[in-house]
This record gives structure tokens, C-alpha cells and sequence, in this order.
């Protein structure tokens, strides 16, 4: 083959080289590209329109080689199937990339060996960080990667301790149930209530205890069922219809996660269960999904953009970046839609 048929690269531009066009050191083109240190505004347009210019990009090898440090964030996703997290991670790359960090996604499959492979692979590749952007389904797999010289991060669903603002909206939700006349309230999960956990270790567990609070403060009653992903179909049709009971049963659900709710959406449409006619419906997470159901739903939303985005700028500043501030992320906050309605034996 010739050497007209093959198509070469163009040789890379490197920082010397900008920073001559520019007029500059290339300690100042350094600090400039890296928003690592002070440069006057004048300075930093003439360089940025030069990098621009010439197509400079940076060498993430050479410059993990000089600082010992990866320029690689890692995000362990546990289910990619979940329309909530691609809003996470774009919130991660949107902050990650302004610093020159790449970003690899992985996803756990909810699948407890799947997560302990993916970290053990993030160790060998010795990423700067990873972002868990859920809870997992063996947190101790952590440790497996906590012994290299990662930094682990956890999103709000892995700390649930961090979760503020969640409880405040989920007593809004309850406030709105009883409003519309209803006496219960049905608490669907995967995970079954931990035996008195202190502080509570999942997500899931927040949740629930919160929801047990707000219900007992307005006189309501909270029940509980959990639909593990081991169940059949026709068995976790049952276990729902069971908790629904007869005439005196709840008539409103809030459902754990927004992964589980088009599952629990399908039990009820077969079960021949009417929305909001005759039982209400709300869940955690919000997204275009959400909205476009007939009825809509009304959520519990959480800004899983701004939080992904808050969580990288603290990690990248940990990581010796400067970055310019930003809005903390708004709280969680109650949306009322069409899917909950009065109950039907209490209606006007």
C-alpha cells in the first residue's frame, strides 16, 4: 500500500508550541488549560482562543505520568436501565470534562460479582476516582478498591445520611395522600426493612422510616411490601394483591425508586387497578418518562443533575483543581401530577 493511501495523523500540538503563539511561558499556558493557578482574564482569552486555534489537546497519558495522578473518573452505575441515572452522569462529564477528566461508565447489572469485577478492573486501571451513582448490592466490594490509590466518592443514594431536604418532601407527599382522604399509605421496595439499623445503611431504609414518620404524625397507617427481583412474575402479582388487600386496604402507593415503578405500574394495569380512580400513585426520582404517563406522575424529585454536579466539583478541588463556584443543588421537592386522587370509598 502506498504511502498516499494511508491516512496519517496530524502531528499533535503540543504546549510549547501554543504557548509561543501566544507569547507566553509554557508554565502560563499550563495554568491556563489546567484552571490550576492565577492567570490576569486578558491572558487566559489569548491562550484559550490560541489552544482553539491551533487544536491543541491535552495529553491525559503524559500528564498522569508527570503528576503520578490518572485524569480518569470512573462512575459504577448499578442499573443503566434506570432513566434517572442519565442525568447523573451527565452531570458528572459536564463538570469532569472542564477539567480535562475523562469519564468510563460502568454498568453493575445489578449484579453483586458484576460490581466486584468492575472496581477490581477500575484498581488496575488506577482511575483518579469513582463515583457509585446508587446503592449496591455488596457495599463491602468497596474495599476491594479502597485499598488502591483511588478516591472513592459516593452519590447521595450511597450516603444516605447526606440525603437533606428528602424528608421534607416525602411529608409533603403524605400531607397531599391524606388531603385527598386517604387512611394508608403502601410502601413498595426490593428491599425488605433492616432489623433497627443505626443509622440506617440503604437508601431504601431512609425512605421507608421517613415515610413511617410523616404517616404517624397525620394519623395514617404505613404498610410495607417487598418485591425482590428473585420473584416471578405471577408471585410478585400476588404479594402486591395480598398488601392491597380488601375494602379496608391502602388505596395509595409510593414506590422506593423510579426503576421499580414501571413494574409496579404493569402489576396494577393487569390487576385491573384504575389510576387515580381508584388507587393513587406516586414514586421517587422524576424524568420525561414520568411525565409522558398517562396519568402523570406525581414524584418525589430529586435534581440528580445538580447533585452529580455538586459531587464532582467537590471531588475534582480534593483532586487539586480549581474551579469557579456554583449553586448547591436544589433540595428535593414534592411534585404533585394527576396519578393521585381521592380515595374512592372517601370521596365527596
Amino acid at each position: 500500500m502506498s504511502d498516499e493511501a494511508v491516512q496519517r495523523p496530524p502531528k499533535r500540538v503540543d504546549m510549547k508550541e501554543v504557548a509561543e503563539a501566544a507569547g507566553v511561558s509554557t508554565a502560563t499556558v499550563s495554568r491556563v488549560l489546567s484552571q490550576s493557578g492565577y492567570a490576569s482574564p486578558a491572558t487566559r482569552a489569548r491562550v484559550t482562543e490560541v489552544a482553539d486555534r491551533l487544536g491543541y489537546q491535552p495529553d491525559s497519558v503524559a500528564r498522569g505520568l508527570r503528576t503520578r495522578r490518572s485524569t480518569t473518573l470512573a462512575i459504577l452505575v448499578p442499573d443503566l436501565r434506570n432513566p434517572v441515572t442519565l442525568a447523573f452522569i451527565r452531570g458528572v462529564q459536564h463538570v469532569a470534562q472542564q477539567c480535562g477528566y475523562a469519564v468510563v461508565i460502568a454498568d453493575a447489572q445489578r449484579d453483586a460479582e458484576v460490581e466486584r469485577r468492575q472496581l477490581a478492573l477500575f484498581q488496575s486501571q488506577r482511575v483518579a476516582a469513582v463515583i457509585v451513582a446508587g446503592m449496591m448490592q455488596d457495599p463491602s466490594a468497596l474495599s476491594t478498591i479502597a485499598r488502591g490509590n483511588s478516591l472513592l466518592v459516593h452519590s447521595p443514594d450511597a450516603a444516605p445520611g447526606s440525603l437533606e431536604g428528602e424528608r421534607e418532601a416525602i411529608t409533603d407527599a403524605v400531607s397531599d395522600l391524606s388531603r385527598h382522604r386517604h387512611r394508608s399509605v403502601l410502601f413498595i421496595s426490593r428491599r425488605a426493612p433492616s432489623a433497627n439499623a443505626e443509622p440506617p445503611a440503604t437508601l431504601t431504609e431512609v425512605r421507608r422510616r421517613a415515610l413511617a414518620d410523616a404517616s404517624a404524625e397525620l394519623g395514617m397507617r404505613a404498610d410495607q411490601c417487598t418485591l425482590p427481583t428473585e420473584l416471578s412474575g405471577a408471585a410478585a402479582s400476588g404479594r402486591l394483591a395480598d398488601a392491597l388487600g380488601g375494602p379496608g386496604g391502602p388505596r395509595a402507593i409510593i414506590c422506593a425508586s423510579h426503576r421499580l415503578a414501571p413494574q409496579v405500574l404493569a402489576m396494577l394495569a393487569t390487576m385491573g387497578w384504575d389510576i387515580p380512580g381508584q388507587i393513587s400513585f406516586l414514586t421517587f426520582g422524576d424524568s420525561e418518562w414520568a411525565t409522558a404517563y398517562r396519568p402523570a406522575l406525581s414524584v418525589i424529585r430529586l435534581n440528580r443533575y445538580q447533585e452529580a454536579r455538586h459531587l464532582t466539583r467537590e471531588l475534582l478541588v480534593q483532586l487539586g483543581n480549581v474551579l469557579p463556584l456554583e449553586e448547591a443543588a436544589a433540595l428535593p421537592a414534592y411534585v404533585p401530577r394527576d396519578s393521585v386522587g381521592d380515595r374512592p370509598d372517601e370521596a365527596a
